[in-house]
């Protein structure tokens, strides 16, 4: 990568240093960075995540990834809303190009239901939802996870959001097992992008967790979904887990998928994915973090890997500085060689 790319995401970084430096002291009577600010029964919050690139290849540039909206209510048993509405996306600049020459960011519904509470273990939830599938999708806003660079395992192959119903209970036994199945009827609230990868329908599924601690856990995940305008159906099945040793927390997700009925042009009728993560507490909130992945597609015949290497800065629980390097080799499925650095925070 030459110097001039290097010095751009410095520069960047340098930038935000300086317009951000009392985020992590925001704090106001009410209200507590992080955990938003109540309103009666409803909770206000979210998070935004700034990005800088330097990908091989491509220009520099900085956006904002993310910048979403929480209003959460808790009313009575059966009146327990959520809605997230989430600007992604949008190019404040890009090398060659002035300031803001064309954001064009997109505005998405990420998620609308409610939640009906019947007694201390069982919870009915309807509308649009994160697919419960691994761990990384349920909670992938940047605060909460290790790297700005998505791992493949934990998106590409399934829906990452389904519109109907949910059966959920939590708590079971003394080893505080969770369960959560779902079903989607019919269309989506909010559909995909018209480039998505794939559409999906009659999407139904099944996810247990195994609590292994205080943030220790196992989980198993099933899910069935057919592709749209086509006859194909697939069937995933999944697992995840997180493991904690003193400083190092070790992440694991991988999932194989069985395709019915493929289209003619798919190299293979079935999918694989997985990765291995970890994170070590080198200094006080200083993390070094490592994750190499593998992700075999239906489509393409060469294998994907993937490896990060990064530092993760956490001075607060609600922000966290991220700075690594991706290196990618196989089949291009969307993540690039380079380095890239985010600035994130829960508000």
């Amino acid at each position: 990568m030459d110097g001039r790319k290097h010095r751009a995401v410095a520069s960047v970084l340098g930038l935000l240093a300086c317009a951000l430096p009392a985020s992590s002291q925001a704090q106001t009577d009410g209200y507590i960075l992080g955990q938003g600010v109540n309103a009666g029964p409803f909770n206000i919050a979210g998070y935004a995540t700034i990005e800088a690139e330097a990908k091989k290849g491509e220009d520099a540039g900085l956006l904002i990834d993310d910048l979403s909206l929480f209003v959460k209510g808790s009313v009575n048993s059966m009146i327990n809303p959520f809605l997230e509405l989430e600007i992604a996306e949008a190019d404040l600049w890009f090398e060659g190009d002035p300031p803001l020459k064309d954001p064009d960011p997109r505005l998405d519904i990420e998620r609308l239901y409610n939640d009906f509470i019947f007694g201390e273990h069982a919870t009915v939830r309807a509308g649009k939802m994160l697919a419960p599938v691994g761990e990384w999708n349920l909670i992938h806003a940047g605060p909460l996870v290790w790297t700005t660079t998505r791992p493949l395992t934990t998106y590409r192959n399934f829906p990452e959001f389904v519109t109907g119903v949910s059966f959920i209970s939590e708590n079971i036994g003394e080893n505080q097992l969770r369960l959560e199945g779902y079903w989607q009827p019919a269309g989506d609230l909010d559909p995909p992008p018209a480039d998505a990868l794939y559409r999906f329908e009659n999407t139904m599924g099944f996810q247990a967790e195994l609590p292994l601690g205080l943030t220790d856990k196992i989980g198993l995940s099933i899910q069935h979904a057919d592709l749209k305008r086509t006859q194909e159906s697939q069937l995933l099945i999944g697992l995840n887990g997180r493991f904690t040793f003193d400083r190092l927390e070790l992440e694991t997700e991988m999932s194989w998928t069985s395709i019915a009925n493929p289209l003619p042009g798919r190299v293979r009728d079935s999918e694989f994915g997985g990765y291995i993560q970890g994170a070590y507490e080198v200094f006080t909130n200083w993390f070094a973090v490592g994750r190499a992945e593998v992700f075999k597609d239906r489509n393409v015949q060469k294998t994907s890997r993937n490896f990060v290497f990064g530092v993760n800065y956490r001075p607060n629980p609600a922000i966290a500085w991220k700075l690594e390097y991706v290196e990618q080799s196989g089949a291009d499925l969307g993540i690039s060689s380079g380095v890239i650095a985010s600035f994130n925070v829960l508000f």
